[in-house]
């Protein structure tokens, strides 16, 4: 399974353009460690950003390695977790500040 999930309310804002299609950010999530590997080597953690055009899914994943400076893109979900559970709450997110460079 993955350990951390975020749901978007707002579908449709953010988008993905493969080709012709285009695909709606649904949730994105996180695996620590990573679930895919280069040459056999695991990231420290992997952000799944899971998008769908009604009909297919088109899933980007991103590795994340532990940096010299902390991303302050993550502070608002960071801030949020649950101790033990799940648990809902309204937050703001630039989703273009977790992609790459």
């Amino acid at each position: 399974g993955h350990t951390i999930q975020v749901d978007f309310a707002e579908k449709g804002k953010d988008t993905l353009k493969i080709g012709d299609k285009n695909y709606k950010l649904k949730q994105f999530h996180f695996h620590s460690p990573s679930e895919h590997t280069i040459n056999g080597k695991n990231a420290a953690m992997e952000m799944h950003m899971v998008h769908n055009d009604g009909d297919n899914l088109a899933v980007l994943g991103i590795f994340i390695e532990q940096g010299a400076e902390d991303n302050p893109a993550f502070e608002p979900i960071w801030a949020k977790l649950p101790q033990q559970g799940k648990t809902e709450e309204n937050i703001n997110l630039d989703i273009n500040q977790f992609l790459p460079k």
